[in-house]
């Protein structure tokens, strides 16, 4: 949390996966982040509970994995930076990650956010997820 000073501890009653939220200024939306560690991928359940934390709270979100890839459900390996939009919600994956790229996910998060306020698209309706059921 050295990089953003401004983000908050993992409150397990506010989050329930996700381990910190980057709380900016009113104009700019939270983050959420999820850290993994280890030189093994993430399970698909972690991916799923990241993905439902991000539906519950209609928040946008990156997760980190700092000494592996990433492979997302549904998705192939990659070998940096993957990125969904599902529901307007921004799902942001980063593998191998460290500073910069840590920093290059937030300003990639703000363009994307940017390019979805200029194009007006109507709200998305939403309903709850339960990551359990999955």
């Amino acid at each position: 949390m050295e990089m953003f000073p401004e983000s908050d501890a993992n409150d397990e009653e506010i989050l329930r996966y996700c381990d910190f939220r980057f709380i900016r200024d009113p104009t700019q939306p939270t983050i959420l982040f999820k850290n993994h560690f280890g030189d093994v991928a993430a399970t698909a359940d972690e991916i799923v509970q990241f993905r439902a934390e991000l539906w519950n709270k209609f928040t946008h979100g990156i997760f980190l994995s700092h000494g592996s890839k990433v492979i997302c459900v549904n998705v192939d390996d990659k070998n940096s930076f993957h990125h969904e939009i599902i529901d307007g919600i921004i799902h942001v994956y980063v593998s191998f990650a460290n500073e910069a790229k840590i920093c290059a996910a937030v300003h990639f998060v703000d363009a994307l956010i940017q390019m979805q306020r200029q194009s007006r698209n109507p709200p998305v309706s939403r309903r709850p997820v339960d990551a359990s059921a999955r």
